[in-house]
């Protein structure tokens, strides 16, 4: 005579399937959907890296004159860098229209400090801002 299984006496055997098919679900190594692609969130992480000296400013420093940015360059950051971009600063503040990586010194700059701001950039990385040394226009 066969025996006839009631539902209550499936209700172990269901248990222990479940249990067994969402370990096998859990532990399977396929990686995430994007994974090649890193998240926007993740962009803040990385960051370009200086490994080059401090960049200077050359130039006599007079009105008139050009100040040049020297000492940089894209190698100079790892991963190296797709664009440079320039801001010169006046006392701390920008100077309008001073994106070159030369400034000819103004009468507005007469005895004032001048230095200017390197910005490197690379898709994929936050830009890293890199400071100049100061000059110090004659009188």
């Amino acid at each position: 005579m066969a025996s006839i299984s009631t539902p209550g006496s499936l209700r172990p055997i269901a248990g222990a399937l479940l249990i067994a098919l969402l370990c096998a679900l859990l532990t399977t190594t396929a990686p995430p959907v994007g994974a090649d692609t890193p998240a926007r969130d993740d962009r803040a992480a990385r960051t370009l890296s200086f490994s080059g000296q401090t960049p200077q400013l050359r130039g006599p420093g007079h009105v008139g004159t050009r100040l040049r940015i020297t000492l940089i360059s894209k190698k100079d950051f790892s991963p190296r860098a797709r664009t440079l971009r320039y801001r010169w600063l006046r006392r701390g503040e920008l100077i309008p229209g001073a994106r070159k990586k030369y400034y000819r010194v103004a009468e507005k700059d007469r005895a004032r400090r001048l230095k200017a701001v390197v910005i490197a950039e690379r898709p994929g990385y936050r830009a890293r801002r890199v400071k100049t040394n100061m000059v110090k226009v004659a009188r």
